[in-house]
């Protein structure tokens, strides 16, 4: 008995894709190549970057080379904060504070570190905005609380705030700011008691402008210029003068502050 032949049937065929497809195809192919490209272009900014030494001595000349060679990378990687970080340093280098403080202001989106904010907070300082240079050197801080470098400048920038107060302006702002140097003095004094910045910072805090505990403050002042186990700190760069406390050590014996004080030890 023969079998019936199998019916023929026509092979189907695909259609072809829409064009919305082949345009969204052909889209994420020059997307995936334009990935690749800013890739490459990032690792070549930095390679460079890292490869290219910074001037050993710094004069208007090398540094205008310097920053033209930053500049073009930046023009590679607008993203790299740690490129812009050192554009910026030149451009402070160069006086140009203004210019240095937005390059820093864009860096901190991409480069975190207390480096970048401490130089911050200093060309805020050279521009005359001390508010905003504590305000920075505060953020600074929070990267790491105990640090033995950036602590005393933050109260350095504290003291000086409140040196260049304006007696005209409103005393509840001196006292909130003077409130606010007490106590970043008394938390460094605390985190670090082998630290003679601290001692003498906590001296001008006594003396200045209350001069009711001109005792406490002379012996915050013995204890940062004593030689004694404060001597094993290692930080030699006071932030407070030493000439400028044993003048005020002084005013203390004479009794300059309180006649009960005179002929201390």
């Amino acid at each position: 008995m023969k079998r019936a032949p199998a019916p023929h049937v026509n092979p189907v065929r695909s259609a072809p894709p829409p064009a919305a497809a082949r345009v969204a195809g052909a889209l994420l192919m020059l997307a995936c190549l334009g990935g690749l490209a800013w890739t490459l272009m990032t690792y070549y900014a930095l390679y460079v970057f890292r490869t290219i030494p910074a001037p050993s001595q710094y004069n208007r000349t090398t540094l205008a080379e310097y920053g033209l060679r930053l500049e073009g990378l930046l023009e590679l990687d607008p993203t790299n904060g740690e490129i812009r970080y050192r554009y910026a340093s030149v451009l402070a280098n160069q006086g140009d504070f203004s210019a240095a403080v937005r390059e820093l202001q864009r860096a901190r989106l991409t480069h975190w570190v207390q480096s970048s904010l401490f130089v911050l907070s200093e060309m805020y300082l050279k521009l005359g905005w001390i508010d905003q240079a504590v305000s920075t050197m505060g953020d600074c801080l929070l990267v790491n609380p105990v640090d033995r470098e950036y602590n005393p400048k933050y109260l350095r920038l504290l003291y000086v705030k409140l040196k260049r107060w304006n007696p005209s302006r409103r005393q509840a702002g001196f006292d909130s700011d003077r409130r606010q140097f007490a106590a970043a003095v008394r938390n460094w004094a605390i985190r670090a008691p082998f630290d003679p910045n601290a001692y003498l910072f906590m001296g001008n805090y006594h003396i200045r402008p209350m001069p009711f505990y001109a005792l406490q403050a002379y012996r915050c002042f013995l204890y940062g210029l004593s030689d004694g186990p404060l001597a094993f700190s290692g930080n030699t760069d006071l932030m407070i003068e030493r000439g400028d406390v044993l003048n005020v050590i002084g005013q203390i014996i004479r009794g300059r502050f309180a006649p009960s004080y005179r002929d201390l030890p």
